[in-house]
This record gives structure tokens, sequence and C-alpha cells, in this order.
């Protein structure tokens, strides 16, 4: 991949060709982690299916807690982004419990609800949907580089783990627009009404210490 000079920002943000269709529209719903501490299951889950839908033309809801479960100690004690990535790649992550989903999958979990015995034969549908490409990205013209590519890249800043979905012009600074998994908060992206914020400044700084972006994700089983 090739870094975006610091110099050359604006331009390229103003020039550079629309992801088709734009990143913030290819996210179905918002999540809600609620009172758990499981946004490293929710950041990489919401970025695999943001890539997913990129490469494949349809969503499949992923489920948060299949992740987490595995990475995190307790529902409130948070997990290393890292370490969600690892578990993507080596063993999968299972597709979220929902009415559409019950008559495709044979093992379905829910958004939420911490525990980390996982249900039998969860193994065998999660080595279906995994990432397959993904490489760390540190500083920010790395980062902008990869959204401007159509790349979500997975975060964690101040405590908190998200997915930066696009790079823009925020109040004329350059700034990278991400889903939140808190439900109904922030701005509107896409086609939602809510979810939504940017970061910009410190805050992308920040965030672009230790990114990872998801270049491509397997498909799981065959519409």
């Amino acid at each position: 991949i090739t870094v975006t000079e610091t110099s050359r920002w604006p331009a390229p943000l103003q020039q550079h060709p629309a992801t088709k269709p734009p990143p913030t529209y290819t996210v179905a719903y918002v999540n809600n982690q609620r009172n758990e501490g499981s946004c490293v299951g929710n950041g990489w889950m919401k970025g695999f299916e943001v890539k997913f839908r990129q490469q494949f033309g349809f969503v499949v809801p992923m489920s948060s807690i299949s992740l987490y479960d595995r990475i995190g100690q307790s529902p409130s004690s948070g997990a290393m982004v890292v370490d969600g990535l690892r578990e993507l790649q080596q063993r999968g992550a299972v597709p979220l419990d929902t009415e559409v989903n019950r008559g495709k999958y044979p093992v379905l979990m829910p958004a939420t609800g911490f525990n980390r015995r996982m249900p039998e034969g969860w193994e065998a549908v999660a080595s279906r949907f995994k990432v397959l490409e993904a490489f760390t990205v540190r500083g920010v013209a790395e980062v902008i580089t990869c959204l401007l590519n159509g790349m979500p890249v997975v975060v964690g800043r101040d405590g908190h783990c998200i997915v930066q979905l696009e790079a823009c012009m925020r109040n004329g600074k350059i700034a990278a627009k991400y889903v939140n998994s808190w439900g109904d908060w922030g701005d509107a992206g896409g086609n939602l009404p809510s979810g939504f914020g940017y970061d910009t400044g410190g805050a992308l700084e920040r965030a672009a210490q230790e990114a990872f972006a998801i270049r491509s994700v397997s498909k799981g089983y065959v519409e």
C-alpha cells in the first residue's frame, strides 16, 4: 500500500473516487454492547460485516459476543484489539441469532451475554467466517490511505474500540468517520439515523498508534 503524503491529503480526500457503495452505506445496523466491555468484539464484527458486504454484496449479521467470549476475561474486562484479529484469523466467528440466519446456519449466538462456554459445534461454523487478509497500520497517513482504498480500520483509542470506515474532511480537518457500538448514539451515517462519529486531531493520532486494516474475509456458506 502506498502511504499518502501528509501535505497532499486534502486533494486525495476531495478527488479520490468513492467506494461503491460508500463504506458507511454498507452498515446495515448499529451494534449495542449495552453494559458489557465487548467493544473489541463489536468493532471487529462490524468491520467484518462491512468488508463481507463489499466483497460479496450481501450482509451476514455476526455475533460480537462469539468473539468477545474467547478474548475477554469477564463481561466488563475488555480485551486487546490484536487478540480479536488473531481469533478471527485462526478460528473465525459465529453468525448472529436472527430470524433470517436461523434458516441458514446450524450454530448461532446472541449479540450480548458474556459466557466463556461456546455452544457445541461452533468451531465448524466459525471456520467459514474468518478474516483472511489484514495488516497493522501505524500513523495517520497509513490509516487515511487504507480508508481511501475501501478497507475498514479497527482501532483502539482512549480505552475503546471502534471501526473507522471513511476518510473525510470535518470542519476543515482530516477526519476518519467511524461506526460505534453504543446503539442510538452520535451522528447519522449511510442509511442510518445515528451511531456514527468522527476522529480528528489528537483522537485520530491516538487511534492510529496501532490499528488494523481488513483487506479480505472468507465467504462462509454459499448463498
